[in-house]
């Protein structure tokens, strides 16, 4: 009997499983979810403005030297690349829906996680190292006439930002993003196993 009661108090002692409320976590999602595709909107209209300006800068500002144009070429190309890449994360994310089937929600939802880790992956280093040699190709114009202590103080300065953005910022930003989704996945998965139980 002994035995008995030694396993009952075990079992006993084993935590519930809470139930979720479906109410409760479609609110979280769906403010989640928003949170991801006005981050996202923001990142468009931020690089779709500054797409702009650079194309206002070549077309009206007066140029000296062709490698000021291949700097504004380089740009203008990376930055017309993110918007696209941009663009199909923000269509991805858009089209989730509440009424949506579960199983594609979680599906699409995976989709965003993947696109994105794409976006912030390699393709991050290589965006990072086009805007830094456009950036090189135009400041020529205005540094060629300045101190070589200047060029030094000017680009070893543009190489500690891009060194603190690369190693430090991206991760954080990126780990941050990432937990939101993952955080959305697993509140979604696990309502998804309560109905299946």
């Amino acid at each position: 009997m002994k035995d008995f009661n030694d396993l009952l108090s075990v079992w006993q002692e084993q935590p519930k499983l809470v139930k979720l409320s479906v109410e409760d976590v479609l609110k979280q999602v769906k403010k989640g979810v928003n949170k991801l595709k006005n981050k996202t909107l923001l990142g468009l209209v931020a690089v779709g403005a500054s797409l702009t300006l650079i194309v206002l800068v070549a077309l009206f500002m007066p140029i000296h030297h062709t490698l000021t144009y291949v700097g504004l070429g380089v740009w203008i190309i990376s930055f017309a690349i993110v918007i696209v890449m941009q663009m199909g994360d923000y269509k991805t994310i858009s089209t989730l829906d509440a009424t949506m089937d579960p199983a594609a929600y979680i599906s699409h939802l995976k989709l965003y996680k993947k696109r994105r880790a794409l976006m912030n992956g390699r393709f991050y280093y290589y965006y990072a190292l086009a805007v830094s040699i456009g950036l090189m190709l135009y400041s020529n114009e205005f540094t060629s006439h300045n101190s070589t202590v200047f060029m030094v103080d000017f680009y070893t300065g543009w190489l500690v930002y891009l060194a603190f953005v690369l190693f430090y910022l991206k991760k954080k930003l990126i780990e941050r993003e990432n937990n939101r989704i993952a955080e959305l996945l697993n509140k979604l998965e696990k309502l998804q196993g309560q109905f299946e139980e």
